[in-house]
């Protein structure tokens, strides 16, 4: 008998345990997967934000690499670059017209174990990119990815009230509060999505009712017309899988890591932008990047007959140095150097004119006199086209002749439009390493 009741209680405390499991589920460092039946609660303090109540204040943002009291001059030189990217987006969400729309949310993804500063420095310049082609709306599986919703300067604060993802659906609900003083104020979430399947994902943004006590203080609701001008709209995005590599890669020739490659908005690449970083935020253009692109969008749409691109080609130098010097070929026009020094390093540079799909690199290989580039093309979800370009590292090569092959790689997602593709990527090339040329 005494076994019995023993048993009895025993499986009401664990019926009680199941029923008081919260229907919430931790997304840092966890994998979210599509198949997921259970709608997903992301608690308010899992988010990084500015200026949200329940949130963690990315005033906090810490370097696990710097602890304070081991490297007292280093996490100085943190927290001043940690101000300088805050300052900079308070900055960016202020400079849009007031009666201009809000622009679309976007996400950014990083490898697991970038640091937060990293995430946030990435999303400055985004927000002021005049349209959704030029945002992050493309992320690569397996990276830790993080949705960014805003709001520029108005009369209210606004706070998030929930962040739901079900499935390949993400929902997000939030809320005015308005001032009692004369003052506008901006506010900026970084939520967490963990690593999420490849899918086509769906962003909705929707406003809570306002609460009774304003509307009897004498404060009146925010029509969705008038949200519009200040909160970020909702938005898609693609998670992809890089396709896993065929039979046909030579088994001889070295892989190059894509996150040892720099480029523009190509999952799974280290950010170009980063090497060059805008200095005066009042100066439009100002990058070696922005006037890559802008120059090939040019270079492409200056006649009716859109031009075929050139050959890939190589620049001296890695990282900074290879982006400076293929700016001069991009930009200024200079001819590309056919014969480069042995001894020196080089970079391969792979571009891309704007085109309906986003281009991609898949892998690269390379032997002493062989390089293979293989790219996969992935169909833009809206009416836009867009450029890429990537500064791959190939370090001292041999003396001796050489060929850069440029392959297209078959994507998973639906595309036909193969003949305006092959058009608008570079072509293969070769060039000659010679130990009598100077750098």
């Amino acid at each position: 008998m005494k076994n019995f009741f023993l048993v009895f209680f025993l499986m009401i405390g664990a019926a009680s345990a199941c029923a008081s499991e919260p229907e919430t589920a931790e997304v840092e460092g966890t994998n979210a997967t599509v198949a997921d039946t259970k709608p997903i609660m992301i608690p308010l303090d899992q988010i990084w934000a500015l200026d949200m109540p329940g949130t963690r204040d990315i005033e906090g943002i810490g370097s696990p690499d710097m602890p304070r009291t081991s490297f007292p001059r280093s996490f100085e030189e943190f927290k001043q670059s940690r101000q300088r990217a805050i300052e900079g987006l308070r900055r960016d969400l202020s400079d849009k017209p007031p009666s201009a729309d809000a622009f679309p949310g976007f996400v950014v993804s990083v490898p697991s174990g970038r640091t937060l500063l990293t995430i946030l420095n990435s999303t400055i310049g985004t927000l002021k990119r005049k349209s959704s082609h030029e945002r992050k709306n493309l992320i690569q599986s397996g990276r830790d990815a993080y949705l960014i919703f805003y709001s520029h300067p108005s009369s209210y604060y606004v706070q998030l009230k929930s962040v739901t993802r079900h499935g390949t659906s993400i929902d997000i609900e939030y809320a005015f509060v308005p001032h009692y003083t004369v003052e506008s104020t901006a506010h900026f979430a970084m939520i967490p999505l963990g690593k999420l399947e490849a899918g086509e994902y769906q962003v909705r943004i929707s406003q809570q009712p306002m609460k009774k006590k304003y509307m009897a203080a004498g404060f009146g609701p925010v029509s969705g017309w008038e949200a519009r001008r200040f909160i970020c709209q909702p938005f898609s995005f693609t998670v992809f899988d890089l396709p896993a590599l065929g039979t046909e890669e030579d088994p001889v020739a070295e892989r190059i890591p894509l996150d040892q490659i720099w480029a523009l908005d190509m999952p799974g690449t280290r950010d170009v932008r980063e090497l060059d970083p805008r200095k005066d935020v009042n100066v439009k253009n100002s990058t070696a990047v922005t006037k890559i692109r802008r120059s090939i969008f040019l270079r492409t749409y200056r006649t009716k007959e859109r031009p075929k691109a050139g050959p890939c080609f190589l620049v001296p130098g890695e990282g900074k140095e290879a982006l400076q010097n293929a700016a001069k070929v991009l930009v200024d026009n200079a001819p590309h150097a056919k014969t480069l020094p042995a001894g020196e390093k080089v970079s391969l540079v792979f571009y891309s004119q704007p085109a309906p799909g986003y281009v991609a690199l898949h892998s690269v290989r390379h032997s002493d006199n062989h390089i293979t580039v293989r790219y996969q093309v992935i169909t833009h979800q809206t009416a836009n086209a867009t450029v890429h370009f990537a500064l791959i590292p190939l370090g001292k090569l041999p003396a001796g002749k050489a060929t850069v092959e440029v392959v297209e790689v078959a994507s998973e997602t639906p595309y036909s439009n193969h003949a305006l593709t092959d058009r608008a990527v570079c072509d293969s090339c070769t060039f000659t390493i010679s130990e009598g040329v100077r750098p």
